[in-house]
């Protein structure tokens, strides 16, 4: 087997992850639009983190594989560093780079909204401690003006001896 071949065959394997990567990548894209959409259902907002964060180990998972077969790559003494690929197979080189700019806008997308998320979970936290800070203040204020009870006697039972 030639290099050429050797590495393209490699470069084929990276491409099958990188598209892996970028589908995932669209799942974590669609879930941060939900968060920001989710209007306070703490339970659903807690499904959704979970799965994103499922997501997030799957790509996590594929990013090692891709190091492992970019090394392959660069271990071959025909590729000194990741831009001679552009000389070698430019056509699966530019396929690469396609995919890793679509998936950098992706990266960026779902951070804006995942900071939107945050920001209104914030929000909404904020929101329920000034609920809560209001219930006990009223506790307080309706405690006031309710006369005490008036404590029962004691008695005290001494037993005889």
């Amino acid at each position: 087997m030639n290099k050429k071949c050797y590495v393209q065959k490699i470069l084929d394997q990276l491409l099958v992850v990188l598209k892996q990567k970028e589908k995932l990548m669209q799942q974590i894209l669609l879930l941060s639009k939900r968060l920001v959409n989710e209007t306070g259902d703490w339970d659903v907002l807690d499904n959704l983190l979970n799965a994103r964060q499922e997501y997030i180990q799957k790509i996590d998972a594929l990013d090692q594989q891709a190091r492992l077969l970019r090394k392959k790559i660069t271990s071959d003494q025909s590729v000194v560093n990741w831009e001679d690929l552009s000389r070698i197979c430019p056509q699966s080189w530019q396929q690469l780079e396609n995919i890793r700019e679509q998936n950098k806008k992706i990266a960026l997308q779902s951070q804006n909204l995942t900071k939107q998320s945050c920001d209104l979970a914030v929000t909404k936290l904020k929101s329920l401690e000034k609920d809560i800070n209001k219930i006990q203040s009223s506790k307080k204020v309706l405690n006031t003006y309710q006369k005490t009870p008036a404590q029962p006697d004691s008695y005290f039972l001494d037993k005889k001896k």
